[in-house]
Parts: structure tokens; sequence; C-alpha cells
């Protein structure tokens, strides 16, 4: 699973910076949709 995480990682690296930042932004994204579904944090 670590192994998993960390190739990815070096994949994401690889890309553009744009890439990145788009990656971070759908993760937080699923961050407060999650946290919508719970009934806490920003609605």
């Amino acid at each position: 699973m670590a192994r998993l995480t960390l190739k990815k990682a070096k994949e994401s690296t690889k890309r553009k910076k744009g890439s990145i930042q788009d990656d971070l932004t759908r993760a937080g994204e699923v961050a407060r949709s999650d946290a919508r579904k719970r009934g806490t944090g920003p609605s």
C-alpha cells in the first residue's frame, strides 16, 4: 500500500505543476463532500 502511494507521488512529481495542483484541488473537493455527507466541516 505504501509503495503504491509512493509510486503515485513520484508520477505526480513528473507531471506539470498544474496537474499536481488539479490533484490537490480534487482531493480537497472530495474531502469537503465527505465532510458534507457527515454533516461536519464547511457546507
